[in-house]
């Protein structure tokens, strides 16, 4: 395996020629992206305004998390005394989804005034190539340098609040992925329903001032209540809430001001070889029926082969339609009517066969909204 490691880094350093059979004009995109991002993380410390946020050797500072979680977490031992403070710490908001106070807000603020110097850096100085297949220089942290902190950030903080909520699924966090999602009525207004690429997912709000933007939680994918609204929430700066992966969620559209998400996928690779979630996290398989239609505010343009019985496409759509999958044939509820992915891609709806099936849906009663 190093050796292979090694190979591969050899050839994204352009040390060793691209081997016969492979794809040259991808991977030579993929050296080009691999240099860009080298070339920022080597770059970016000279301008940095805040180079504590990228200090791994100094670590996290106890003073930028919660102070009633920074004392369980670095100053009570690991224990059956610890779980129970941590879980005082936390709120059921729904069912497999808990919400907790994670950053102070002067950190929210300190990390967002460095990530705009970025955007600033990258767009008027052009220090650095701006990453233009994203929606804005810097989405991605690890790209810009965060990585060891963000490493820290996992294995001091994330990975025990994991291993207490959910046991199996977060016992041994191996990785994260940390990203940013910025809202505004006039960029990235929201976000589809959809699930992870995760095990463990945490997101937490950064600010700022912003209306709108709830985060709708759904069912677990795979049983029968995936497509029924459970929870709209409300994100206050500096808390955060954690999920499974596969739990199906999305995001409204921001009506004013600006909302910034903090968003970490983790994952945990013994779990990813499992069978069974294998089967039905990976090859999506032994599904549970659906228990009837799904509600309207449950539906994914980007996933559901039955979207356009119940609501109209929204415009830039087009491109998504013929990867939809769901729900899979054995998910299928009662009286359910796909269209064909003619219908699907030109968007009309297969208004013969469908009729019944949309009389159907359900427009769900308002579920509780957590406002935190």
């Amino acid at each position: 395996l190093w050796d292979v490691c090694a190979l591969l880094c050899e050839m994204l350093e352009h040390h060793k020629h691209v081997p016969s059979g492979v794809d040259v004009e991808q991977w030579h995109t993929c050296r080009k992206t691999h240099c860009r991002r080298l070339q920022t993380i080597s770059g970016y410390p000279a301008f940095m305004k805040h180079p504590e946020l990228f200090d791994a050797k100094a670590g996290w500072r106890r003073e930028w998390f919660d102070p009633d979680l920074a004392r369980v977490l670095f100053a009570v031992p690991a224990g059956p005394d610890r779980d129970q403070q941590l879980r005082e710490l936390f709120t059921e908001v729904t069912e497999g989804a808990y919400s907790f106070q994670l950053f102070t807000p002067s950190f929210c603020e300190l990390f967002l005034n460095e990530l705009d110097h970025f955007m600033q850096t990258c767009y008027d100085a052009d220090i650095f190539a701006a990453e233009v297949s994203v929606d804005f220089p810097g989405k991605f942290l690890n790209a810009i340098g965060w990585e060891p902190m963000a490493d820290l950030l996992l294995r001091d903080v994330l990975q025990p609040i994991a291993a207490l909520l959910f046991p199996r699924d977060g016992a041994q966090l191996d990785s994260i992925h940390p990203f940013l999602n910025r809202y505004k009525p006039d960029m990235n207004q929201g976000l589809d329903m959809h699930r992870d690429n995760s095990d463990i997912s945490f997101t937490g709000c950064l600010g700022r001032t912003f209306e709108g933007g709830a985060l709708n939680f759904c069912g677990v994918m795979g049983y029968p209540d995936h497509r029924k609204l459970k929870l709209r929430y409300y994100h206050k700066t500096g808390r955060c809430i954690t999920h499974l992966g596969h739990h199906r969620h999305g995001v409204d559209k921001t009506t004013a001001g600006e909302k910034v998400s903090l968003v970490m996928w983790c994952q945990n690779i013994a779990l990813r070889s499992d069978r069974e979630h294998e089967d039905r996290i990976i090859k999506l398989r032994r599904f549970q029926p659906e228990d009837g239609p799904p509600d309207k505010d449950c539906l994914s343009w980007t996933h559901d082969r039955d979207f356009g019985i119940f609501k109209p496409y929204p415009a830039g759509s087009e491109l998504f339609r013929k990867f939809q999958w769901y729900p899979t044939p054995e998910a299928e509820y009662p009286g359910f009517t796909g269209q064909s992915l003619q219908a699907r891609c030109s968007g009309q709806s297969d208004r013969q066969d469908i009729s019944a099936t949309a009389s159907l849906v359900v427009t769900p009663k308002e579920p509780v909204l957590e406002h935190e």
